[in-house]
């Protein structure tokens, strides 16, 4: 006597390989829902202009003189404090500054600051959690004439200098 075909491990081999690729495919449409990309830009002819708007900015920091040197430490409370100073001559109207910190990948991540300077000129702030990678930082001026960026790998580089 032949037994049933639900008791033979062969119909069920085969059934499990289509079952496999449609449980697969579920997976990854979950994972593409919950992690979409969003560095996709709609108007690229628009960006694409603007680039010479974002390297006159830079040339105008180079124009005023203005270097500044970012160190990068670990505080006793676990957050990573960032100091900014100046190197060489301070123009007069430097203000307060904006810091963009921007992860390659994880836009979740990026981290907006505006700063002021202390008693000593120096600009100061506390980051909270994980800083640990690369990261792209720039920092410019509140009325968005001049811009200075670099990337850098923390914690390999605590000391980055931007020098236009």
């Amino acid at each position: 006597m032949q037994t049933p075909w639900y008791k033979q491990f062969w119909p069920w081999f085969l059934i499990a390989l289509p079952s496999a690729a449609v449980i697969a495919s579920f997976s990854t449409l979950y994972i593409a829902a919950n992690n979409a990309p969003n560095m996709v830009i709609d108007d690229y002819y628009k960006e694409g202009k603007a680039i010479n708007l974002e390297l006159a900015r830079e040339k105008h920091a180079a124009e005023l003189g203005i270097a500044l040197k970012v160190l990068i430490a670990q505080s006793e409370s676990g957050d990573v404090e960032l100091r900014v100073s100046h190197q060489g001559t301070v123009p007069a109207t430097l203000g307060a500054l904006r810091i963009h910190l921007y992860h390659p990948t994880i836009s979740d991540r990026d981290i907006h600051q505006l700063l002021t300077a202390d008693a000593n000129g120096d600009y100061r702030t506390s980051i909270d959690g994980s800083f640990d990678g690369k990261w792209r930082l720039s920092i410019e001026s509140l009325t968005d004439d001049w811009r200075l960026q670099k990337t850098f790998t923390y914690p390999n580089e605590t000391q980055i200098a931007l020098i236009p």
